[in-house]
């Protein structure tokens, strides 16, 4: 597990940076905050889509549509809350666009690893009873008899 999330944070700290990167030079070139928020986020999330799949949770048993699907509804869920956040932070505060920007990106990286790991990219081989359950006396007994409770 700790490889996991070594994995994860090395994935989401890439694209993480690209994010950062991209949304910098867009500002820095005269673009609007929100509109580079925008642009920069959806490259950020192909490199963090890839990354996750293919080794972050390379070695699960992964569905690439299934998981492109949650993971999209969890990447729109942290970038909503972002873009909301950011438009409301420029609009209400002095905050400079820029460290708005560093800020919330921070945030949303650790609202997506806890849902990547517990939903989007959860390993489905493993028998429902296996995810459902910690490895207790009761639960290694159902497991070993064919999933019934003795």
């Amino acid at each position: 597990m700790i490889g996991q999330i070594l994995r994860f944070g090395a994935v989401g700290g890439l694209a993480t940076m690209v994010h950062m990167l991209i949304g910098t030079m867009l500002i820095q070139s005269g673009r609007a905050a929100l509109v580079a928020n925008c642009v920069a986020f959806a490259i950020a999330f192909a490199v963090s889509f890839l990354g996750h799949i293919s080794f972050s949770f390379g070695r699960q048993h992964v569905d690439p549509v299934a998981a492109l699907w949650r993971f999209g509804w969890v990447a729109m869920l942290g970038f909503g809350v972002n873009q909301g956040v950011l438009l409301a932070l420029l609009r209400l505060t002095e905050l400079p666009a820029m460290l708005a920007l560093m800020v919330l990106t921070t945030v949303a990286a650790a609202i997506s690893f806890a849902l990547c790991r517990g939903w989007a990219f959860r390993d489905r081989s493993a028998p429902l009873i296996a995810r459902a359950c910690a490895k207790t006396a009761i639960c290694e007994n159902a497991l070993n008899t064919g999933g019934h409770w003795h």
